[in-house]
């Protein structure tokens, strides 16, 4: 039996901030899913508008695209129909918000990591964003998870949560 899996990936750096995120990955027979572009951290000024257009990978044959925006700041949006993300921010911090989609074909979601003017409080690392490539029942599925550290170059280390039978993650 197979089924789509969202795994916790952890990272923690040598003076014990952690950042996290979860990555779902859909199972799959065959078909093929819709898979986001990767979105890197972003940074604008207080005050500044933000724009961001979400964009599907090989968007060949995935019709009727509508977007959804959850855990997002007060006041951002996203076009349901062309994915575009706007907000005008009006406090510093870091923020993490996601946005998913449903196509003729399934569905696929990333996080967004957003950061607004220079807050004050050391940045814990960041898992970077990722669309996690389908499993495919009966076939090995790898991926290569990334992830920063953007006040020092600690050693960093990882942890998977919530992940299926087998799955494991090296340092």
């Amino acid at each position: 039996q197979w089924h789509d899996q969202l795994v916790y990936v952890d990272v923690s750096d040598e003076e014990g901030l952690q950042g996290n995120q979860y990555i779902l990955f859909p199972a799959t027979q065959g078909n093929r899913f819709p898979q986001f572009v990767p979105v890197q951290p972003k940074q604008v000024s207080l005050g500044q508008s933000f724009s961001l257009q979400m964009q599907l990978e090989e968007n060949d044959g995935q019709y009727g695209a509508t977007y959804y925006l959850s855990n997002a700041p007060e006041g951002m949006v996203i076009d349901s129909q062309t994915g575009l993300v706007s907000w005008t921010n009006t406090e510093e911090g870091r923020y993490l918000f996601y946005v998913r989609t449903y196509t003729n074909t399934g569905y696929a979601g990333t996080y967004v990591h957003l950061i607004v003017g220079n807050p004050s409080t050391p940045a814990a690392p960041m898992v970077l964003p990722k669309t996690a490539p389908p499993a495919i029942v009966g076939q090995t599925w790898t991926m290569q998870v990334e992830a920063q550290d953007p006040d020092s170059q600690d050693l960093l280390s990882y942890e998977l949560y919530d992940q299926p039978a087998g799955m494991t993650i090296s340092q």
